[in-house]
């Protein structure tokens, strides 16, 4: 594997990393809001579900687009 390879997946999996430090930083902050009484506790229960979908549905998005455009970078490269 070329080193332009190796950087296109290292930059491909910092981003990742940097969806889920967002969400933690999304519950973080929904649970501050809850602590200082600005979120009731159904609110908290929606805004904490609220970030878990999400953050699912990014992943589920990234694993979609990895197998079209990294099968079809690794199918080019082997020919």
């Amino acid at each position: 594997m070329t080193n332009g390879y190796r950087m296109l997946f290292l930059a491909w999996n910092l981003f990742k990393y940097a969806v889920g430090v967002t969400a933690y930083i999304g519950y973080g902050v929904a649970i501050y809001y809850w602590y200082n009484n600005k979120l009731t506790f159904i609110q908290l229960f929606l805004a904490l579900a609220a970030v878990w979908v999400l953050t699912w549905v990014a992943f589920l998005l990234f694993r979609y687009l990895e197998n079209i455009f990294f099968v079809s970078i690794m199918n080019k490269r082997d020919e």
